[in-house]
């Protein structure tokens, strides 16, 4: 995943792409990401774990408020919160009552990397929270091979779930 936004950001970074390309590009990475909608058909080998639904990924970037803005107006998308003194924002998307959403937050003057990349995604787990089962650790963090930070949890408050 971290090689495909790279490669969109460098195309766009080039002049190859507008930037309504680059944004349409991003979320259609992070929609096909998800496979959200789709249940799941298999537990993954010795895991235990089935991804139920994408939760929400966060992204840093050079200016979280012109990213709102222009997610705001290109893809009608909701304000969930926004934060200026923190400088970050999360924008929501689809059924209200289940929603993804999107984070966007400035990139930090320190960190190491500092060109527009996502900084975790948060996956809800298929019975996760499921009551009359013993509590499980409240998150799981994994790492991805590409080097994305990968929350494991549950429905966070979701309906349904």
């Amino acid at each position: 995943m971290e090689e495909i936004i790279t490669q969109l950001v460098q195309e766009f970074e080039q002049g190859k792409t507008t930037r309504r390309q680059l944004v349409q590009n991003l979320m259609l990475a992070a929609t096909a990401a998800s496979v959200m909608g789709v249940p799941p058909t298999a537990t993954a080998a010795g895991t235990g774990l089935k991804a139920n639904s994408l939760h929400h990924v966060s992204f840093q970037v050079h200016d979280y408020a012109k990213t709102r803005d222009y997610m705001v107006s290109l893809l009608g998308m909701r304000i969930k919160d926004d934060d200026p003194v923190k400088k970050f924002c999360r924008l929501s998307f689809g059924d209200p009552s289940y929603s993804t959403y999107l984070v966007f937050r400035n990139l930090h003057p320190n960190a190491p990397i500092q060109t527009p990349h996502v900084d975790h995604m948060r996956i809800v787990v298929a019975d996760w929270d499921k009551p009359g089962q013993a509590p499980r650790a409240l998150d799981q963090t994994h790492t991805t091979p590409d080097g994305i930070r990968l929350d494991l949890g549950g429905s966070i408050g979701r309906p349904g779930q």
